[in-house]
């Protein structure tokens, strides 16, 4: 058995509260199919690119389905973000596309 101490939860405690922030994103959109935008989104990220850089890329798109594409392929591991470990999320937090699939906790 682990156990998780308060000092744990303050090592992560901007890793969570972007998670706490994000996951709205993947609950609002639910019922919407965003499998053809979010193979897109990750074919993007060829290299490391902001949410604002996606959202001028896919301009035609909306850009809340854009982020929550983006957010999308970050929680189902295709997606990596330093930025998400050290500082609250914005529009020029960064991401990158991993090749193979990875962790969604922090290490």
């Amino acid at each position: 058995m682990q156990c998780v101490t308060a000092k744990d939860l303050d090592c992560h405690r901007v890793w969570i509260q972007n998670w706490l922030s994000l996951m709205p994103y993947l609950s609002a959109t639910s019922s919407l199919n965003l499998d053809h935008l979010g193979k897109q989104v990750l074919e993007f990220f060829t290299r490391e690119s902001s949410f604002d850089e996606a959202q001028r890329h896919f301009a035609r798109d909306d850009g809340v389905l854009v982020r929550t594409a983006v957010i999308a392929q970050l929680h189902a591991g295709r997606l990596f973000s330093r930025d998400l470990l050290t500082r609250p999320w914005d529009l020029d937090t960064r991401f990158l596309r991993l090749s193979s699939v990875g962790s969604h906790a922090p290490q």
